[in-house]
């Protein structure tokens, strides 16, 4: 279930930045948009939804609470090293998780949610080094000098996001084999599906963008089937693998 309040009924007004974020509405509005999500998927597809993903992410307990108690059991909202105006998941972990619901960047005893983070990082092992050096490059006076470009055409320090509408293949498995060092289990793809029709999203600007998505996506596969024992799943089923392999409390 994927939720974008301009796009999912009941509507309340007109849609603004601040409210086009689930984590800024009144839980009401989210628990009624959220009914509605799962009749129109139920009716539609014939199924409960299992795993949830917030519009344009960001995520908090209060969400988490009414999400399981929709019968939803993982969560895919946190999207790590990223910082916005109104939630920031810069300390968030970038392997899967149970989020707190005081602090869903951390991890808890709680085991109704299940957290499985969208893969991105850098070139680098040390995320939390390179995110600090990186974020303070985006500020005066090192725009002005644009060092983030340099350590990227240089390849000395790069931002990358599994993503075939944001990244090359290339960097996609730059990603890779950084996580791969980091002893990464699990990766996680993630994309618009309107990004495969050709200048949609402004994301993937390009024409043939579904057969450059799907060649990106390929070439990926190809080399983490070199490079690791790896299996294909959904997120619900990735749950299932990830918690039986947990340590007895």
């Amino acid at each position: 279930a994927h939720l974008h309040p301009w796009a999912n009924p009941p509507f309340y007004g007109e849609t603004s930045e601040f409210s086009s974020h689930v984590i800024n509405l009144p839980l009401e509005q989210v628990e009624a948009k959220l009914t509605e999500l799962n009749r129109v998927i139920a009716e539609n597809i014939g199924c409960q939804p299992k795993s949830f993903r917030t519009g344009r992410w960001g995520i908090n307990g209060e969400v988490l609470k009414l999400i399981h108690a929709s019968g939803i059991e993982t969560d895919t909202s946190i999207y790590p090293l990223y910082h916005h105006q109104y939630f920031s998941c810069e300390s968030a972990p970038s392997q899967q998780y149970w989020p707190d619901f005081t602090d869903t960047n951390k991890s808890s005893s709680q085991r109704d949610i299940f957290e499985i983070p969208v893969t991105c990082g850098f070139n680098r092992s040390n995320y939390r080094l390179a995110q600090k050096l990186h974020k303070t490059l985006e500020s005066a006076p090192f725009t002005w000098l644009r060092a983030n470009s340099i350590l990227w055409h240089s390849l000395l320090l790069r931002k990358l996001y599994l993503s075939p509408e944001l990244c090359s293949a290339n960097d996609m498995i730059r990603l890779i084999k950084t996580g791969l060092k980091r002893n990464e289990t699990v990766f996680h793809m993630y994309l618009h599906s309107s990004s495969l029709i050709d200048n949609t999203t402004g994301l993937n600007n390009e024409i043939n963008a579904r057969e450059n998505i799907c060649q990106r996506i390929a070439q990926v596969i190809e080399h983490l089937q070199q490079h690791a024992n790896i299996e294909f799943c959904t997120l619900s089923q990735a749950r299932e693998k990830l918690i039986t392999k947990e340590p007895a409390v």
